[in-house]
């Protein structure tokens, strides 16, 4: 498993080379001091979904977009 330091590096160079480096900074921003549960809004996003499209919805991100471990030093 990805130590967590190694997590945050990689998930804000995907944020930041998704949606540049003004709206990551927003995004993290807003995450941070909205009062809202960013956890609870997310499972409200799948709400209704079926376990059978989820798990497909699932899948086909895996297959688009595989994780590959990368230690700390090399992110």
């Amino acid at each position: 498993m990805i130590d967590h330091i190694a997590l945050k590096t990689k998930c804000y160079k995907a944020l930041r080379e998704s949606v540049g480096d003004i709206q990551a900074e927003w995004f993290i921003h807003d995450i941070q001091t909205q009062k809202q549960d960013y956890t609870a809004w997310r499972q409200q996003h799948y709400e209704g979904m079926k376990d059978a499209e989820f798990r497909d919805a699932v899948h086909k991100h895996s297959d688009e977009s595989p994780f590959i471990y990368d230690k700390a030093s090399e992110v």
